[in-house]
């Protein structure tokens, strides 16, 4: 008798074991499907912002954006990159380079830095309006825009000439942000060193 009741009682464990298996497994199944279904919430989700420089609202969906609400960075960027004097072009460079992403930034802070030393030094000043609408491509996560660059070395003035800048940039958590920014020359884009460069035969160094 003491026999058959263990026997059953070891039978009702297996079997209480099995079931133990059965909801451990399905509530794994049930967090696998939530986890799938958050991370695919959070990559569509719609972020509604109203950005300086904008009268109106700006749906953000993923890693995508309007077209105005990214002219509005570019037109920012070009400010800073571009329009800067002797006195305000290394704060202007701290500023921008807030922009860049995590993994640009210290090589964007080497060459800004450098070419803030470089403005300094041959007291160069630079004015930048921008001629047209910024051509965006969003696929190719790119801005073109397009511009008369005016300079200076003291309050002579040197040289007037249309440059045309490429904005390399993507959206992070509904975030712009910068991954560079080349000026294209007779077919290439060039690099801020081209900049540099332009500054010191400004100076004539």
């Amino acid at each position: 008798m003491t026999f058959k009741l263990f026997e059953k009682l070891m039978s009702n464990l297996r079997g209480e074991n099995k079931l133990l298996k059965f909801v451990v497994v399905v509530i794994g199944c049930i967090e696998l499907y939530n986890t799938h279904k958050i991370d695919k919430a959070m990559k569509y989700q719609r972020t509604v912002l109203v950005p300086i420089g904008l009268d109106q609202r700006v749906t953000l969906v993923g890693d995508r954006a309007p077209v105005e609400y990214l002219r509005v960075f570019a037109r920012t960027v070009s400010n800073l990159a571009f329009n800067y004097n002797t006195a305000s072009a290394r704060g202007q460079f701290g500023e921008l380079l807030q922009y860049f992403s995590p993994e640009t930034f210290p090589a964007a802070k080497a060459e800004f830095y450098t070419l803030a030393d470089t403005i300094e030094r041959t007291r160069v000043s630079s004015s930048f309006v921008i001629s047209k609408p910024a051509e965006v491509d969003s696929d190719k996560q790119t801005i073109t825009v397009t511009g008369l660059q005016r300079q200076w070395v003291d309050t002579n003035f040197i040289d007037t000439a249309e440059k045309i800048y490429l904005i390399s940039f993507k959206m992070v958590d509904g975030r712009f942000m910068v991954t560079g920014i080349a000026e294209k020359q007779q077919g290439r884009a060039a690099t801020k060193a081209d900049a540099q460069t332009s500054a010191q035969a400004a100076g004539g160094v």
